[in-house]
């Protein structure tokens, strides 16, 4: 059975795409917050952080059939198989980060409550909403 592969070169591209991305998202949030570099930012010209995460989704859009395709051409994948897939990828970094989030902003409460501007969005509720994404 012919099996989808990428080669080595097309691989390379794609992590050289993802990394440059991962930095135009970086490199437009930092300066969108420090206010640095004007001239990178509208209307001179489109936020760069937007513009990585619209090649994100796009590379998604493109990798994650290429991948359902592949595992299914090698027999035994189904859609369980898919959703477990799909849980472990986002949640593995997503559920760590909000935890990470959660005691920052208990620290945050604990030390300087006068100047914690987040109450309503701080909580057992907003905690749960967040891990699933509402």
């Amino acid at each position: 059975m012919n099996e989808l592969r990428l080669s080595s070169t097309t691989s390379s591209m794609l992590d050289l795409i993802r990394a440059l991305s991962a930095q135009a998202v970086l490199f437009g949030h930092c300066i969108s917050f420090l206010g640095i570099f004007p001239w990178l930012q509208p209307p001179n010209a489109p936020y760069m952080q937007n513009l990585g995460v619209v090649v994100f989704f796009l590379l998604s859009g493109l990798l994650i059939p290429y991948t359902v395709v592949r595992n299914k051409n090698r027999g035994g994948y189904s859609w369980g198989h898919f959703f477990i897939d799909r849980f472990a990828r986002i949640y593995s970094g997503y559920l760590p980060g909000l935890i990470v989030i959660f005691l920052i902003d208990f620290i945050n409460i604990s030390f300087w409550p006068s100047e914690y501007n987040y109450y309503n969005a701080f909580g057992v509720g907003a905690f749960i909403a967040n891990i699933f994404m509402l």
